[in-house]
């Protein structure tokens, strides 16, 4: 609704929350995709692919945990620096996924920190 119905700074606020969502779609599609082929492949359910999944997932959680500084440098860097309220628009929108992110991330990588029971 921001990115047809408001002005400058929320038409590049719905932008950015768009572009975000496609994003999260893509990941969340990937995910169930390989969640299917580790079921073809008779993984579901076997802890030794369950544990090297896990340590998979921690490993990458923490990288983007440092791209979510990233976001959230480049966010107040457009808010910042940017000409107009188009940049500012785009700067809070990429702040608000970034912020949210690293919370998301950070704290998915410390609840999974410790390896899954076998049993």
């Amino acid at each position: 609704a921001a990115w047809l119905g408001g002005g400058p700074f929320l038409r590049a606020l719905g932008v950015q929350f768009v572009v975000w969502g496609v994003v999260d779609l893509i990941l969340a599609l990937s995910g169930e995709r390989d969640r299917r082929r580790a079921r073809l492949r008779g993984e579901e359910g076997d802890p030794v692919a369950t544990e090297r999944d896990r340590r998979r997932l921690v490993r990458l959680l923490w990288i983007n945990v440092a791209l979510d500084v990233l976001y959230l440098a480049v966010g107040t860097g457009l808010i910042v620096a940017g000409p107009d309220r188009v940049w500012a628009g785009h700067g809070v929108g990429v702040l608000v996924q970034g912020g949210f992110l690293l919370i998301f991330d950070a704290g998915h990588a410390r609840a999974m920190r410790a390896p899954i029971p076998a049993d």
